[in-house]
C-alpha cells in the first residue's frame, strides 16, 4: 500500500496501476509490468512466465496460493503483501 497514493485513491486508479507508478518511482531502473485481471488455477503459471518476481498486494489468500504455485511451476520468486488492519485517532 505505500507504493500507492491517498492521490491515487481519491482519483479511482486501481492497485495495479498505480503500484506499478509507486514502484516505478522508487527505482526507474527497474522494469514494471502490471497486471489487473482474474487469476485462476489456469492462468497463474501463465501470468508469471518470463518474470523475474510477483509483488502481489491483494487481500484474497486464494489468489496468493494459486500464484506461489504458478511461481514455483516456472522458478520464479513471489512477495506478497497487504494490509491486516488499520487504527487510526
Amino acid at each position: 500500500e505505500q507504493v500507492y497514493s491517498e492521490e491515487e485513491v481519491m482519483d479511482g486508479v486501481g492497485k495495479g496501476v498505480g503500484g506499478k507508478k509507486g514502484v516505478g518511482d522508487i527505482n526507474r531502473r527497474v522494469e514494471v509490468e502490471s497486471f489487473v485481471g482474474d487469476v485462476r488455477g489456469e492462468n497463474g503459471e501463465e501470468v508469471g512466465r518470463g518474470k523475474w518476481v510477483i509483488v502481489d498486494g491483494r487481500e484474497n489468500i486464494e489468489r496468493r496460493v494459486l500464484m506461489n504455485d504458478g511461481g514455483v511451476k516456472v522458478g520464479m520468486g513471489f512477495i506478497m503483501g497487504g494490509v491486516v488492519g488499520r487504527y487510526g485517532v
